[in-house]
């Protein structure tokens, strides 16, 4: 008899273990068919009683190992692939979520097989044990106050008439138990297919509260049924009836809030790492100083593959007008300084303190560290890297801020190459090299306003200058023309005195007090009229060049702005007009002009009026003067055979004062200038208040 008993228990769980399997593998069957919607099924159609579920807390536990052989009847909660089979889609996947701020675990899978939910029960232990760790499980609910026998009262969802309604039933409670509850629902026909008519679907989710330690999560069923199914994800680990699955791939696990945060900024590193976007290891070391030595290093070596980059690409603009630099291209040169430069600059200071501070062999150590440090920095300064030709062809290509930004970068690099040094009795500080590279910045200000201006001429942004310098200078000119006239004018007067005959041959007069007079008066005229000339001459070369340069840089500048626009005839080189080049070329010191009459030793030859040789002297123009000085002659002259008018204004040093002996109207004077501001033209013998003095006879 008892021989018979054990046979038949085991054809009962042999028969249990194939009609689960038949059900699962029906199920799985049917998922191949179907879609996100089930058609034919429904669901809503019963009303639940209680209220939704609160979240649960996990249950603490004790786990003691055990090798007592699992039973069928020991299948007490669902492996993982059985789960699945529950679940209505093509692609089943059961989402386990946990929010360390909020301290919980949700899980999902979505529609499923509900129509004997009432047996599964999710549950979620914690054993005690380090490291920490969490198990899931969906356990077969076993009501204390509704089991007898080995059963359970359930509430089952079964189509009756064409509609779904709640009937109690009682099964095991466990998976042959779940298995006769699927049975008795009508979702299966006799062939074993599933009816998916009779399926009443809900949403499998449940959730638990009070996570808040970090530890491994995986699912666990109990019973021989977890061993006998694949694993989708592969075994954790068994400890006798408890099987332990992988809930993902990789694993899933729980983290506390400081984990958490841990992981999401080791995540948000690995990932902008291998971005190969140093923009983006800048934007995260600024906002999580605490990775900032570990991403410098790379960061830096991130920076310096795009300035090798942007390096050639300055040295192909200088072969090839067609190669450009883009917005990309000038933020590297920027971030070369700041990420590059910068915190070399300032590790080489730091280095030199420490040399400084150093005693004994710590300082010979210190001084090779400092030494090192300075060859890394002098390798930043040249090729591949960049260069000090850049800066112009930045400056070529209107760029002058980026232009800015590297002679400050390569003044800092090169004046630390000079570190501990000692030149002329002094040692090369960090002061000092601050000090060298604010002179280098100011310095270079000076030349980039020279070469901002060329530019805005050059682009059209700037209005002509060229005539007003070519205005200047010709006036000047012509007012050497007027001034050689007028000075000529009153020499040949002082040598007609001279002659036989003559002003100074007068009977009433002293002979040779006014022949040397008026010699020495010829030479005061003659050198005052060479020095005059002389800086008139000096002065129109000056205007001249201006005007050509600003010529050649308002040429360029039409042609590019014509070029804008499209108008090819416009935007071609004109052929040089009046000597002005085509191409701008900065103004330099020349020898000045000569003008008729001067001699290469800077005097002046005139004819001289042989006696009783009549000449006309009709007044003079007045003369320009863009200095505008005051001439030392006041009034006006005119110049006849018959005599000679002047009045003096000012301080005249004479022993004649007022009228002068020959009596004609005072009618022009070729000295007379207007407005008394700057006088660059030297005096000679020179009175009061500037003025020039000599005898009146």
């Amino acid at each position: 008899m008892k021989t018979k008993f054990a046979l038949t228990f085991t054809l009962l769980a042999v028969s249990s273990g194939v009609m689960a399997q038949d059900f699962f593998s029906a199920m799985e069957s049917y998922q191949k068919s179907i879609g996100v919607d089930i058609e034919g099924s429904s669901h809503g159609t019963i009303k639940k009683s209680g209220t939704p579920e609160d979240p649960k807390k996990p249950t603490v536990i004790s786990v003691n190992g055990s090798n007592k052989p699992c039973e069928s009847s020991d299948q007490t909660s669902l492996p993982l692939n059985y789960i699945h089979r529950l679940l209505l889609s093509s692609n089943p996947e059961l989402k386990v979520d946990h929010s360390p701020k909020n301290e919980k675990l949700t899980v999902k899978g979505g529609s499923f097989v509900a129509n004997c939910q009432s047996m599964l029960e999710w549950n979620l232990q914690q054993p005690g044990t380090e490291p920490k760790e969490y198990d899931l499980e969906l356990k077969f609910a076993k009501p204390s106050d509704k089991c007898t026998d080995g059963k359970c009262e359930y509430t089952v969802s079964k189509k009756v008439d064409g509609a779904f309604q709640n009937i109690k039933m009682s099964f095991s409670p466990n998976l042959a138990g779940f298995k006769e509850c699927m049975k008795a629902s009508g979702i299966m026909d006799e062939k074993g297919k599933v009816i998916a008519a009779n399926i009443y679907r809900d949403q499998m989710e449940t959730s638990f509260s009070e996570i808040s330690e970090s530890g491994a999560i995986n699912l666990l069923s109990n019973g021989p049924e977890g061993k006998q199914t694949d694993p989708k994800f592969g075994y954790e680990k068994q400890n006798g009836c408890m099987v332990y699955e992988k809930l993902s791939e990789k694993g899933l696990e729980v983290l506390s809030v400081a984990d958490a945060d841990t992981k999401r900024l080791e995540n948000e590193k690995a990932k902008v790492c291998e971005s190969g976007d140093y923009r983006q290891v800048a934007d995260f070391i600024s906002k999580n100083e605490a990775f900032s030595s570990e991403l410098q290093v790379i960061l830096k070596e991130m920076v310096l593959e795009q300035a090798k980059k942007t390096a050639k690409k300055l040295d192909d603009m200088e072969k090839d007008p067609k190669v450009t630099l883009d917005p990309e291209d000038l933020s590297v040169i920027s971030d070369f300084n700041k990420y590059v430069v910068e915190p070399l600059a300032k590790k080489a200071d730091a280095k030199y303190a420490e040399y400084e501070a150093a005693t004994g062999d710590e300082k010979a150590h210190k001084k090779k560290e400092l030494d090192d440090l300075i060859l890394e920095i002098k390798k930043y300064n040249t090729t591949p890297y960049f260069k000090t030709n850049h800066k112009n062809t930045l400056v070529a290509k209107g760029q002058f801020d980026s232009a800015r930004i590297l002679n400050t970068a390569q003044a800092n690099l090169k004046n630390r190459y000079r570190l501990g040094a000692k030149e002329s009795g002094v040692i090369v500080t960090p002061d000092v090299v601050q000090n060298a590279v604010e002179n280098n910045e100011e310095s270079y200000e000076g030349i980039l306003a020279t070469k901002i201006e060329e530019y805005e001429f050059k682009t059209g942004q700037r209005e002509s200058k060229s005539p007003y310098f070519y205005s200047v200078a010709s006036n000047l000119r012509e007012n050497v023309k007027i001034r050689t006239a007028n000075y000529t004018a009153e020499i040949q007067y002082e040598y007609s005195r001279m002659q036989q005959g003559g002003y100074c041959y007068q009977y009433y007069r002293n002979t040779q007090k006014c022949l040397q007079d008026s010699a020495t008066r010829i030479q005061q005229l003659q050198a005052e009229m060479t020095q005059f000339n002389k800086v008139d001459e000096e002065r129109a070369t000056e205007f001249s060049e201006k005007a050509e340069y600003y010529k050649g840089l308002e040429d360029e500048g039409s042609r590019y702005v014509a070029g804008q626009y499209g108008d090819d005839d416009a935007a071609a080189p004109a052929a040089p007009a009046n000597n002005v080049p085509t191409t701008p070329v900065s103004p330099s010191p020349r020898a000045a002009e000569t003008s008729v009459g001067i001699q290469p030793n800077g005097s002046y030859n005139f004819n001289i009026p042989q006696q009783g040789q009549q000449q006309q002297y009709q007044p003079q123009q007045q003369q320009y003067n863009p200095y505008q000085y005051t001439s030392p002659y006041m009034g006006q002259q005119n110049y006849a055979s018959t005599g000679f008018n002047y009045t003096m204004s000012g301080n005249v040093n004479s022993g004649y004062y007022g009228q002068m002996p020959w009596s004609q109207q005072q009618q022009y004077n070729p000295y007379q200038y207007q407005q008394q501001q700057y006088n660059p033209y030297q005096n000679y013998n020179g009175g009061a208040q500037g003025q020039y003095s000599f005898y009146i006879r």
